[in-house]
C-alpha cells in the first residue's frame, strides 16, 4: 500500500504495509533497512492490533530524491502519514533512525503517542570522539565500496554467533538503499542531539538493547532510562544491533509484555 506525502511543490511516495485491527502500532525501521526488517513482528502483532509498517524516504520501495533526509524531513513524513490514516491511540516503535523519528515526533507531538517504544537507539548517536572517528571512517569506506563497509559493519552490528545467512539478507537488503541516501542520512545522523529535552517526553518508553549491542553506546541507554520519565529497560540476550531479526521470538514476547502492560 502506497501513500503519498506533498509539501508544495515536492511529492514523495511512502511504501506502507496496514494489516490488521485494533490499536495501532508503528514500526519505523533503521538506517540502510526497510519496513522488511519487521518482518518476525508484522505477522505477529496484527493478530491483535492494526500494524503499519512503511519503508522511510530513500529506502525500500519509497522515492529516492537527491536531498531532504534529515531527521526533520523523516518527521514530516510520519506526521503526514499518521494524519492521512486518521491514526490516534497510537504506539511508536522505532529501530536506530527510526527511534530518533519516534523520540522527535514525540517531543513535538507530547499528547500523540500513547508509548514509545525505542531498539538499539540513541538521543546523541555521536556524543564521544571515538564514536565521531568511526563515523568519519564509516563514510570514508562508503564513498570508496558498499561492500567494504558492509563488511566493517558486519562485524561491528552482529552477534558473534548470527547466522550467515541472515547477514547476507540484511547486506542484500542495505544495497537496496541508494548510497547518497546513506551518506545523507548520516550527516544528519552525527548531528542528532536531544539529550537535554528526554525529560519532556510523557509517553511510557520501553528503551531495547541487545546483549551484543556497539551501535548504542551505554552512557546513552543510562541517560534515556534516568531522564525519561516513565521508561523501562529491557535486554535481549544473543542479539547484536538487529535483535528483532537475529532474535525475534524473544523480541516479540518483551514487546508483547510491554504492550499488555499498557492495558492495565
Amino acid at each position: 500500500m502506497t501513500t503519498i506525502r506533498k509539501d508544495g511543490t515536492d511529492a514523495i511516495e511512502l511504501n506502507m504495509v496496514k494489516k490488521g485491527q485494533g490499536d495501532p502500532l508503528i514500526f519505523i525501521h533503521g538506517w540502510a533497512a526497510s519496513h522488511r526488517f519487521w518482518k518476525h513482528q508484522v505477522p505477529f502483532f496484527a493478530q491483535s492490533n492494526q500494524v503499519i509498517s512503511y519503508d522511510l524516504r530513500g529506502h525500500g520501495d519509497s522515492g529516492k530524491p537527491e536531498t531532504g533526509y534529515q531527521i526533520t524531513d523523516h518527521l514530516h513524513d510520519l506526521e503526514k502519514l499518521l494524519t492521512e490514516n486518521r491514526l490516534s491511540k497510537l504506539v511508536l516503535i522505532g529501530h536506530s533512525l527510526g527511534g530518533m523519528i519516534a523520540l522527535q515526533y514525540a517531543l513535538e507531538h507530547p499528547l500523540t503517542p500513547r508509548a514509545l517504544v525505542l531498539v538499539g537507539t540513541s538521543p546523541h548517536p555521536v556524543a564521544s570522539r571515538k564514536r565521531s572517528i568511526q563515523f568519519s571512517f564509516l563514510q570514508l569506506l562508503i564513498r570508496m565500496s558498499r561492500k567494504r563497509a558492509a563488511n566493517f559493519t558486519e562485524r561491528a552490528l552482529f552477534a558473534p554467533n548470527v547466522r550467515p545467512e541472515l547477514v547476507e539478507w540484511v547486506n542484500k537488503e542495505s544495497m537496496r538503499t541508494p548510497t547518497h541516501v546513506i551518506l545523507e542520512i548520516l550527516k544528519s545522523v552525527k548531528s542528532f542531539n536531544i539529550v537535554s529535552q528526554l525529560s519532556e517526553i510523557q509517553a511510557p518508553t520501553l528503551i531495547v538493547y541487545s546483549e551484543f549491542e556497539t551501535a548504542v553506546e551505554s552512557q546513552a541507554l543510562n541517560q534515556m532510562q534516568e531522564l525519561i520519565p516513565k521508561a523501562k529497560l529491557q535486554m535481549i540476550s544473543g542479539a547484536g544491533h538487529n535483535c528483532m531479526l537475529e532474535q525475534p521470538s524473544q523480541f516479540n514476547s518483551v514487546l508483547d509484555g510491554f504492550l499488555r502492560e499498557l492495558k492495565e
